[in-house]
């Protein structure tokens, strides 16, 4: 019974991957800040580059969207580690939310199976319709 669960549960968790990745960006800052969390302590770091603005004059130099690509999918290796030490994820809830113009600051709550908790902050900018993570 516990195998048909967990092939349930790893199936649920690939097509809600390949549902984020088909649909675009988010809405809001929240749910972009909400949903690239969620990504990054399940371990899905592959997805987590679409989710990141690198400025233009950046993204054009040789090998920066593949560093940037490897640091986010070791960092997202290393969240998943700590969420599988506490039970694995939990939820991920938007706590805060302040937006100017194009700018946005986002405070998420993450929750682990074991009730323990770690706040995330995140500053987002608007790029053309889209929310977008900046990096510092």
């Amino acid at each position: 019974m516990k195998i048909v669960q967990k092939f349930f549960l790893g199936l649920g968790m690939v097509l809600g991957v390949a549902m984020l990745a088909a649909c675009g960006g988010s809405s809001t800052p929240g749910e972009v800040a909400k949903d690239f969390m969620t990504n990054a302590y399940q371990g899905n770091g592959d997805v987590l580059i679409k989710f990141i603005h690198i400025p233009d004059q950046e993204g054009t130099k040789e090998g920066v969207r593949e560093m940037v690509d490897g640091k986010f999918k070791a960092q997202s290796a290393r969240a998943k580690a700590m969420a599988d030490e506490k039970g694995g994820l939990k939820s991920v809830e938007i706590a805060k939310e302040e937006t100017n113009g194009d700018k946005a600051k986002v405070e998420v709550k993450v929750i682990f199976a074991d009730d323990s908790t770690k706040n995330e902050y995140l500053d987002l900018t608007k790029i053309k319709d889209d929310w977008k993570i900046e990096i510092k």
